[in-house]
C-alpha cells in the first residue's frame, strides 16, 4: 500500500510523493533506488501485478547469483542447486513473496551478484552493485560495511572501499538525509 502509492506518484513525476506517513518517501525511508526502478516499470506496465511481479524477478535473479556464487566457492553443481533450492524456500525468502510489496527484495541480487563479482576479482562490478545496493534502503549499508571489514580481515584491500562506502551511506542517509528532507 504504502510503497504502491509512492511507485504510482514517482511513476506520474511527483518523485517520492507520498501522503500516508511523510510528504516525501525519502523522509521515511532512504530508497531512491528500488521506487525509481519500479516507478519506471509501472509506467509502462501500470499495475499493481507488475510491481508483485518484479519482487518474483528480483528474487530468482538473487538465485542464479546465489547458485553461481556457490558452485564457484563449492565446485559441485548438484549441491549447489540443492543449497539454491533450499534457499529460494527459505521461509524469509517466501513471506517476502506472498505479502505486499518490499523495497528490500532490490538489495538481494545486488548483494549477491556483488558477492560473486568480488570473488573473481571483478572489483568495479563488485563497488557498482554494492553502491545500489546501499541506495535500496538506509540501513543496507551496515551489511555493506561489514563484508568490507571481513574482506580486509581477508587480506582483500578493496574492503576498505565497501567498507567506507557502506558505513558513509548508511550514516549519511540516516543521520542527515532523512532528517533533512522530513
Amino acid at each position: 500500500g504504502l510503497e504502491a502509492q509512492v511507485i504510482k506518484n514517482t511513476a506520474n513525476f511527483e518523485f517520492f510523493k507520498s501522503g500516508v506517513e511523510v510528504d516525501n518517501y525519502l523522509g521515511d525511508h532512504f530508497s531512491p533506488v528500488p521506487i525509481l526502478i519500479s516507478a519506471f516499470i509501472y509506467k509502462l506496465l501500470p499495475s499493481d501485478i507488475t510491481i508483485l511481479s518484479l519482487q518474483v524477478i528480483l528474487i530468482i535473479i538473487g538465485l542464479i547469483g546465489f547458485y553461481k556464487l556457490a558452485n564457484l566457492k563449492l565446485g559441485n553443481p548438484k549441491l549447489s542447486l540443492v543449497l539454491t533450492i533450499v534457499l529460494a524456500l527459505a521461509p524469509g525468502v517466501q513471506g517476502v513473496l506472498l505479502y505486499d510489496y518490499h523495497p528490500i527484495v532490490y538489495a538481494f541480487p545486488f548483494l549477491i551478484w556483488a558477492i560473486f563479482f568480488n570473488e573473481k576479482n571483478m572489483y568495479r562490478y563488485s563497488i557498482l552493485l554494492f553502491l545500489l545496493a546501499c541506495l535500496v534502503k538506509e540501513d543496507v549499508g551496515i551489511f555493506v560495511g561489514l563484508f568490507g571489514i571481513v574482506s580486509l580481515l581477508n587480506k582483500n584491500k578493496v574492503g576498505l572501499v565497501y567498507a567506507f562506502m557502506g558505513f558513509s551511506i548508511t550514516t549519511l542517509a540516516i543521520q542527515f538525509l532523512i532528517p533533512a528532507i522530513r
